[in-house]
């Protein structure tokens, strides 16, 4: 039996499961991964960690499934489990698998990640927070990454406040910096306590 990581982002049909802390019986039906899976079996295992048996009824093949759609989840403490009511599975008309299916769901991020696109791009001027899109005045404290845009090619250098409502979008385009420079990445700031408190709300 193998690990299956849990996809954190997808969640099934609202109103089709109730959530639940406590190990669903026996032949109940959960959520799980884009998938309906049918509870089978629980063991306990000697280092704490539970793994609970399942079969796959509706969804895209797993991995480490056995010709019977059958493998296995291990887990460790408190788990949120979507059970599905009276066990009952809406499904994509075209596809057949649990709503939404991975299709409604790439659609989803691609009008998520548009929105942000367009949003990034109207606060992507010279001059202007990259964070609030506000205009950064010569009196503000900011900071102004050392490469051109990494997020929107061909514009110039993102800038920040560093007041402390610009913070998270300082943090965020960290991440997308980290990501894209690895082994040449070196942080904007030096630590987080050069941003003042006090500038801005």
């Amino acid at each position: 039996m193998s690990w299956i990581p849990l996809r954190k982002e997808w969640r099934p049909a609202s109103r089709a499961t109730e959530i639940t802390y406590d190990p669903p019986p026996v032949g109940s039906i959960i959520a799980h991964e884009l998938r309906a899976l049918e509870v089978l079996a629980y063991d306990q295992r000697d280092d704490g960690r539970t793994t609970v048996h399942i079969r796959r009824i509706y969804g895209p093949k797993i991995k480490a499934e056995n010709d019977h759609a059958e493998c296995g989840l291990t887990y460790r403490g408190r788990v949120m489990w979507h059970v599905y009511i009276n066990g009952r599975v809406p499904l994509c008309s075209c596809c057949g698998d649990p709503w939404p299916c991975s299709r409604v769901m790439d659609e989803r991020q691609a009008r998520v990640d548009l929105s942000h696109m367009a949003d990034q791009i109207a606060k992507a001027g010279d001059g202007q927070c990259y964070s609030c899109g506000e205009p950064i005045t010569r009196r503000q404290s900011s900071a102004t990454a050392t490469e051109p845009n990494l997020e929107l090619p061909g514009f110039p250098p993102p800038q920040f406040h560093l007041r402390r409502s610009c913070r998270g979008g300082l943090s965020r385009y960290e991440a997308v910096r980290r990501a894209a420079l690895k082994g040449s990445w070196s942080p904007l700031l030096a630590t987080s306590d050069e941003l003042p408190l006090n500038e801005g709300a």
